[in-house]
C-alpha cells in the first residue's frame, strides 16, 4: 500500500512505539518516490529523542507538522520563526498554534491561516483532523493557502465533537 500512495503519513506516537518499523517504512516510501509526512504529535519525541529524530527522520521527511510547543522544542524559536527553520529541513513545514491558527512554509511561500471560532467539546483528534485536511488538499493539488484553510476548518469540526470522530457515515 505504501508503493501505491502519494503520501505516507506517520507520527511521533508510532516513532516512540515502533521506532524501527517507522524508520524502515519511511525509507521504503522514499525509495518508491512516495512523499513522507510526519506529525511530531508528541512533545516526548522532541524532548527525549531530539538528536535521533533530527538525524534519523528529518532527512527523509517532506512534510512536517508540529504544534507550537513541539516547534519551539525543535528549533528554540517561536512559531513564526520556527516554521522558517523547519522549512529549511523539509519541503513543507506546518506549525500549528491551536485555536489561533497555523503557519505553513514551502520555499519562499509563507501563509498564516487563522483558526475558526467554535465551541470546543474535545481537542482529541484535532491534530489528526488538521493533517487529514491538509494532506487531502495536497492530493487535490490545492495551493498551500487553501490547504491550510481547509486543514484549520477540518480541525475545527473535529473539536466540536465529544469524540475524536466526526459523525458522518462513509459513502459506499
Amino acid at each position: 500500500w505504501i508503493q501505491k500512495s502519494s503520501i505516507y503519513h506517520t507520527s511521533g506516537y508510532e516513532f516512540l512505539d515502533m521506532k524501527d518499523v517507522v524508520i524502515q517504512s519511511i525509507e521504503y516510501a522514499k525509495s518508491n518516490n512516495v512523499k513522507v509526512s510526519f506529525d511530531v504529535a508528541c512533545p516526548g519525541v522532541v524532548l527525549d529523542h531530539k538528536e535521533e529524530f533530527l538525524s534519523s527522520l528529518i532527512p527523509f521527511i517532506d512534510i512536517i507538522f508540529a504544534n507550537e510547543e513541539e516547534a519551539i522544542n525543535l528549533t528554540g524559536k517561536e512559531p513564526r520563526e520556527a516554521v522558517d527553520e523547519l522549512a529549511k529541513l523539509c519541503e513543507i513545514a506546518v506549525v500549528k498554534v491551536g485555536a489561533k491558527g497555523a503557519y505553513v512554509k514551502r520555499g519562499s511561500e509563507l501563509y498564516f491561516s487563522e483558526g475558526f471560532r467554535v465551541d470546543v467539546a474535545n481537542t482529541n483528534g484535532a491534530g489528526d483532523g488538521f493533517a487529514a485536511g491538509f494532506l487531502y488538499s495536497l492530493n487535490k493539488d490545492y495551493n498551500l493557502e487553501k490547504a491550510l484553510k481547509l486543514a484549520n476548518k477540518y480541525a475545527s469540526l473535529v473539536v466540536q465533537e465529544h469524540t475524536a470522530r466526526l459523525p458522518y457515515k462513509a459513502v459506499s
